[in-house]
């Protein structure tokens, strides 16, 4: 299991060789999407951090004290130290990236705050601060996919 910090960092290398931009509202999202698909795909999570059910959806604190200072611009990721993931792990989190991308911003916020999502159950059913992994979980096992995907893009 690795730190919230790491695997952001790894997304943002990613999103540089993809000339991909994003921002820290893009990042969280991203983050909160990828734990959904690890817990999806492989019934664990990838990053030990809490997520937190907060106002503008969900947060990793370590990640957003790390990047709000780009507010609402794209982040540009100054230490390109290589990070190394286990191939499935890897190839999972750059399709999560990908299917993100294909969103608007306030979309993909949007989505990550769906009504009785853990999101939603966390922020305002139960008016607790952190997401349950096992909220989580038992919301992906109800679901086909998790990350955006193309069959969403033809509704939108």
């Amino acid at each position: 299991m690795y730190q919230g910090i790491e695997i952001a960092d790894y997304i943002l290398n990613y999103a540089e060789q993809c000339n991909y931009q994003i921002t820290n509202l893009r990042l969280q999202k991203i983050l909160y999407y990828i734990q959904l698909n690890f817990l999806k795909q492989y019934d664990y999570v990838i990053f030990e951090d809490d997520i937190l059910a907060m106002r503008h959806g969900p947060c990793i604190q370590s990640v957003y004290d790390r990047y709000h200072i780009w507010g609402r611009h794209s982040i540009i990721k100054r230490d390109h130290s290589p990070f190394h993931l286990k191939e499935k792990e890897g190839a999972l989190i750059k399709q999560v990236v990908d299917a993100c991308m294909l969103l608007p911003e306030y979309e993909l916020a949007d989505r990550s705050q769906k009504e009785n999502g853990p999101w939603y159950q966390t922020f305002f059913v139960k008016r607790e601060e952190v997401i349950p992994v096992e909220c989580m979980r038992k919301y992906v096992s109800c679901l086909l996919y998790t990350s955006p995907s193309p069959r969403d893009m033809r509704r939108s």
